[in-house]
């Protein structure tokens, strides 16, 4: 298996009180958080209980982007997002808000990112900890068994979902963008705070979802993205912001399209829309819809009344 490993962090002291304290910085990504999103930051004891103290900030612009200087003074924090995103299926800001979590060390290097994967693990990663596991093995435990939901065959790595980000191009920012958009195609924003939530409870409670019509909703998502129309939604957003340094990754790897319980990275296949058509005797047309992620040869049988010609052609 491959494994996602990310950089590691440490904090500040403050010299007048030799009290170690954090700076937090990241960003917020469905697709990206807009200008403006509410930031609420609380303060977690070492059994990821909350101490009563919170810190809020906002986005600072539409690339999701937060930060608050060296005020933290608890290693682990869960941070609440509020706001709307720019929709990668429809290439659209978002009609309503949607609310994302992340639960962070600050311990470790790197942006505290808050996204869709970070949504799913906390409830399961609290409730790994209520029963005697460190949050660093509960973390662990929780994201494979989020990886495994979506048949992900890759190994999770040193560092936590929160330094995912759909702007780089590391399989495991692949993993972040490909389960994002799968689960916001063909939902609305309440059905996909709703469908979130389902699954966040699902795992919190045993590390799998067998809630038949929640995984069918899954896969359905799956096959419903269209990788090209989401890569070049992201790319012109992110381009109208001013942005260049951005690579979005090749998520496509990571759907599961034909629903048969194998990412297409490790998968071969063909899918034809329909299978068999009917002419009349006076003649016709009818049109063949084909997905693949191979190369593939076609042949036609049926003499010199039947012929073809290819419109378009679309690999995944």
């Amino acid at each position: 298996p491959e494994e996602l490993v990310s950089p590691k962090q440490g904090g500040h002291t403050d010299p007048g009180t030799q009290m170690k304290t954090w700076s937090v910085n990241g960003n917020v990504q469905k697709g990206p958080f807009t200008q403006g999103t509410t930031i609420t930051i609380q303060l977690l004891d070492d059994a990821l209980s909350p101490i009563g103290k919170t810190y809020s900030t906002k986005t600072s612009d539409d690339a999701g982007s937060f930060s608050i200087d060296s005020k933290i003074g608890n290693r682990f924090v869960e941070i609440m997002a509020v706001g709307y995103y720019f929709n990668e299926i429809e290439g659209k800001v978002s009609s309503s808000t949607l609310t994302l979590r992340s639960l962070s060390d600050l311990e470790e290097e790197g942006k505290t990112n808050v996204n869709l994967l970070t949504t799913l693990e906390i409830d399961r990663v609290r409730a790994l900890v209520k029963g005697g596991k460190t949050v660093a093995e509960a973390r662990k435990q929780a994201e494979q068994e989020i990886f495994a939901v979506f048949n992900i065959p890759n190994t999770v790595g040193k560092t936590g979902f929160d330094k995912m980000d759909i702007t780089k191009g590391t399989d495991a920012d692949a993993i972040l963008l490909a389960i994002s958009a799968s689960l916001q195609a063909g939902q609305t924003v309440g059905e996909l705070s709703e469908l979130i939530s389902k699954i966040a409870g699902e795992l919190a409670s045993s590390g799998k979802v067998e809630n038949d019509i929640i995984r069918a909703r899954i896969l359905e998502g799956c096959r419903k993205v269209d990788a090209e129309l989401v890569r070049n939604n992201l790319v012109r957003r992110y381009t109208s912001l001013g942005l260049s340094d951005f690579v979005i990754p090749p998520f496509e790897d990571y759907l599961d399209v034909n629903g048969n319980g194998v990412i297409d990275k490790k998968d071969s296949w063909i899918i034809l829309g329909q299978n068999d058509f009917v002419v009349s005797d006076q003649g016709g047309t009818f049109n063949l819809t084909l997905q693949h992620n191979v190369d593939y040869e076609v042949s036609v049988e049926g003499g010199n009344w039947l012929s073809w010609q290819t419109v378009e052609t679309k690999a995944y």
